[in-house]
């Protein structure tokens, strides 16, 4: 079978799914249920100062002018500097928890030019709850919609100048890891979600043919303790045996290191940034 034969919408339908099950059937928790779990990772990506945030808001060559539409938000992490610079931002974000924390962070810094909406990307109603046209569209480590073709000609109907996608190039250190504990822990093997491979080749049956920059970025969750770490894992990881958890405890133990007093979780990862402009 040639590259050109191969559906690749419905290779990433394929493995999101797979991914997706892996954690259904694990009873995994949703990961950013609670408010403090999305404080942590909001404090993870500026563990270096800001200075990853701060090259990726370069990269996306706003302006004063700029309107801005930034899909799967999170607590804010680059849409709440990017208002700061910007006309007006517009954040999607599912997460209850996630919103709440960017809400708050919002009205502790004054800013009037930040617009939320709690949803889904792929419930979003363009005509009903958005404002286009947009400057900069930006999805940036949230593409986790099973049609990404059709949440690509969703971007593309409400943007007119570039189009930003910041996704995974290589199997970052926290899939990395739980591709090593899943079969100790659930007997089956880890299924992760696709990765930038997959995502470009859409975008090339798309006809559409971006610019790639691949840089690399370092950070750490960081916990109370031990104790704090395994907590939020069970968690992530569905565990409901005490087999688990010591399987669990025992590999965070050799892992997690001591800073300033917490307990922190070390990660690598090589991200993908693709843009593209409309025409």
């Amino acid at each position: 079978m040639t590259v050109a034969a191969v559906d690749w919408n419905e290779v990433w339908k394929e493995r999101v799914q797979k991914a997706s099950q892996c954690h259904e059937e694990a009873n995994c928790a949703d990961y950013w249920a609670d408010e403090e779990t999305a404080r942590q990772y909001w404090l993870s990506r500026y563990e270096d100062g800001g200075q990853r945030i701060a090259r990726i808001i370069e990269d996306l060559a706003v302006t004063s002018r700029s309107r801005v539409l930034d899909i799967g938000a999170g607590p804010g992490v680059l849409a709440l500097p990017l208002a700061q610079r910007t006309a007006r931002v517009t954040a999607v974000e599912p997460s209850a928890a996630m919103m709440s924390v960017l809400r708050a962070m919002v009205a502790e810094q004054g800013l009037t030019n930040l617009t939320c909406l709690q949803k889904f990307w792929d419930d979003v109603e363009p005509g009903a709850d958005l404002e286009p046209p947009y400057d900069v569209v930006l999805a940036s480590m949230s593409l986790t919609m099973p049609d990404l073709r059709a949440a690509i000609e969703k971007m593309e109907a409400v943007a007119s100048g570039r189009i930003h996608l910041i996704w995974f190039a290589d199997r970052p250190g926290w899939e990395k890891q739980a591709s090593l504990l899943w079969p100790r822990l659930h007997r089956a093997e880890y299924q992760p979600p696709p990765g930038s491979d997959v995502l470009f080749n859409v975008l090339y049956q798309m006809g559409i043919y971006p610019n790639v920059k691949v840089f690399r970025s370092h950070f750490g969750e960081r916990f109370p303790s031990l104790d704090g770490a395994v907590d939020f894992f069970r968690a992530r990881y569905g565990l409901t045996t005490g087999e688990q958890q010591a399987i669990l405890r025992d590999y965070l133990g050799g892992v997690i290191t001591q800073t300033d007093g917490l307990a922190v979780l070390r990660y690598s990862a090589v991200y993908m940034h693709l843009w593209w402009q409309m025409t």
